[in-house]
Parts: structure tokens; C-alpha cells; sequence
């Protein structure tokens, strides 16, 4: 049956509807920085930092592996929110024979050589410590491609990452991190 002429506006509108639904779905899951409301603190290394109101941290209260002497020797944490976006921290022994607070992309290429540092650069942490940051394309952690800052602090290092599609938020997030 042929559509009549006042049908046409009609699918128009629904098809917009659709189309605009579409878009919002795709927007959405690309998370904006938004308001950092909320802190992540770990007494165990010593750190904190902002992430968004609806962030949680993963597995809650954790607590790292420790040595035969009680000394912290790793640990994992995902902050993430029930939409998917999440920032990684894995902190872990500083392995490098001369262990100081700065880490360049030539110390990373001797730890995991399989990356593209090609374009990574220094990143300020803090005052006096210099870490390295790069976007993953090869092995990325999350998506097509993993935000990745890499540093070392009282001879841990950190691998901080989260998925490129939510670049801007990760980078509001490093920016607030804080030693205590």
C-alpha cells in the first residue's frame, strides 16, 4: 500500500528520533571529565586523586600483596563506573637497578619492549617526579587503543591506563593526582 503524502512527515520525524537516539547511545559512551567530586586515597602507597561522583574503586578497601616483612609488593586497582569507563592503576616493585622518580620512555622500552613509545612524553606527577605518557596501540588494555602514564614514586612503579576513548576524563583525573 503506498504511503500517503501526510505519512512522510511522519516517518521523517521517527526516523530523526531514531537517528538522534543513535547519536546520544554513541555519546554517551565516550565519558566526558565532568565534575571530580569524589577521592581515591591508598594508604598503603601513599597517593590519592579525584574521579567522578559515580566512579568506585575496585575490588573495594583493597589492600596489596605483601612481602615476608609486611612491605607492600603490588597491587591492582580498577576505578570504574557502571557505564565501563575505568581507570587502571597497577602498582608494582620498581625492578630498575638505579631506582629514582624519574622513568623515561627508554627505561619502559627495557621493562616492556613490545611497546610504541615513538610519541610518548614526559608527564609531570608531582614535583620532582617524571613519568612517561603514550597511547597504546599495539596491546591496548581497553578498545583500539589504552591512555597509558607510567612513573615511579619510593621506589614503586606505577602503570596507570584507561581506554583512549575516555582520554579527556583520564587526564583530569592524573591531574589531580596528589602523594600524601
Amino acid at each position: 500500500m503506498p504511503l500517503t503524502k501526510s505519512a512522510a512527515p511522519l516517518i521523517g520525524a521517527i526516523v530523526f528520533i531514531a537517528l538522534a537516539a543513535s547519536a546520544i547511545h554513541f555519546l554517551a559512551a565516550k565519558t566526558s571529565p565532568g565534575a571530580l567530586t569524589k577521592t581515591y586515597s591508598n594508604a598503603a602507597y601513599g597517593f590519592m586523586l579525584k574521579m567522578p561522583a559515580d566512579f568506585s574503586a575496585y575490588p573495594p578497601n583493597a589492600t596489596p600483596n605483601r612481602d615476608e616483612t609486611g612491605a607492600p609488593t603490588g597491587q591492582a586497582i580498577v576505578l570504574q563506573n557502571k557505564s565501563g569507563a575505568a581507570v587502571q592503576i597497577v602498582v608494582t616493585k620498581d625492578s630498575r637497578e638505579a631506582s629514582n622518580s624519574t622513568l623515561t620512555a627508554e627505561d619502559i622500552e627495557q621493562l616492556a619492549p613490545y611497546y610504541d613509545l615513538s610519541q610518548a612524553t614526559p608527564i609531570e606527577i608531582a614535583p620532582g617526579v617524571t613519568g612517561v605518557t603514550f597511547t597504546d596501540t599495539k596491546h591496548p588494555a581497553y578498545g583500539e587503543a589504552t591512555e597509558e602514564v607510567w612513573f615511579t614514586y619510593r621506589g614503586n612503579l606505577y602503570e596507570v591506563t584507561a581506554d583512549a576513548r575516555n582520554a579527556e576524563l583520564f587526564k583530569s583525573m592524573m591531574a589531580t593526582w596528589t602523594f600524601i
